[in-house]
């Protein structure tokens, strides 16, 4: 197994300063808006995606979700991995609750990552929660991973065309979010950290286009799933009603990297892991 270095997360921000996000006060505010089906669909199939990412015979007995939420991705890991002990991490007490009654027999812990004592586990997942963590944490990740698999999935910054993305991106320059670009997740950024901590790392990208019979839909949508709040911090409800004064219908794209890492090969029971060629072929 490789020895990963001893600062192996580099900072997002030029500065190296990371920003105050406060994921779980945003998250248990939320919870109710958030735990709705059109939003289980959209997390259900990412989370799906990062499942198929990995190679089939992968011997799971003990997995750990980050940021589990309301259990959206949670459900998907258990259908996965149907004998595994499942151990749910979600900090904000409203989200847990909701994902406790969705899923009882599932382990659920509600602390913060970086609070989290040193364990074994034969996967870590993380789905649409990475772009959360702060430097600790993300350092955090990778060593529970150690002897094992990490898979990561999590929005990309990217230059898609669609209407929704074009107006968020002219409400970024206008309103300067606090948070932009630190929170920006850079696929090659990522990829990077992961290969000096790992044996092997794959990488794949799938896009999700949504359709809003107007801006304002987009606009709550953006909200609920905290979009808005890592990309604007206070400036989050400002950024809402600008977009939400649109009356034309929008689409947006979401462009989602897959990360699987991997770091001891006698897990893998003689799979074969995906080649990069496969790996690196965009998902639609």
């Amino acid at each position: 197994m490789k020895t990963c270095r001893k600062e192996p997360i580099p900072p997002t921000g030029a500065s190296g300063n990371e920003p105050g996000l406060q994921a779980a006060a945003f998250f248990n505010a939320a919870a109710a808006a958030y735990d709705q089906p059109r939003h289980q669909r959209f997390y259900g199939r990412v989370a799906a995606e990062l499942v198929a990412l990995l190679p089939a015979g992968l011997n799971v007995e003990r997995l750990l979700e980050v940021g589990a939420g309301t259990g959206f991705s949670t459900l998907v890991f258990q259908s996965g991995f149907p004998e595994a002990q499942v151990t749910a991490l979600e900090p904000a007490p409203q989200m847990l609750d909701r994902g406790r009654q969705r899923l009882p027999e599932v382990e659920w812990i509600c602390r913060p990552l970086a609070g989290m004592p040193p364990a074994s586990f034969d996967l870590v997942a993380s789905s649409m929660s990475y772009q959360w963590l702060d430097l600790v944490e993300r350092q955090k990740i990778v060593k529970l991973a150690a002897g094992g698999v990490l898979a990561l999935a999590l929005p990309l910054s990217g230059a898609a065309e669609m209407n929704g993305n074009l107006a968020l991106r002219k409400i970024v320059f206008q309103l300067r979010g606090g948070n932009w670009p630190r929170q920006a997740r850079r696929r090659g950024a990522v990829e990077a950290v992961l290969r000096r901590c790992f044996l092997e790392v794959n990488t794949g990208i799938v896009r999700i286009d949504e359709e809003y019979e107007s801006c304002l839909g987009l606009s709550r949508s953006l909200l609920e799933r905290g979009a808005m709040h890592s990309l604007f911090g206070e400036k989050a409800a400002q950024a809402a009603k600008m977009m939400a004064a649109c009356q034309e219908q929008a689409c947006f794209r979401w462009t989602i990297g897959l990360f699987v890492a991997r770091s001891d090969r006698s897990r893998w029971r003689g799979a074969q892991a995906p080649s990069m060629a496969a790996a690196l072929k965009p998902r639609r």
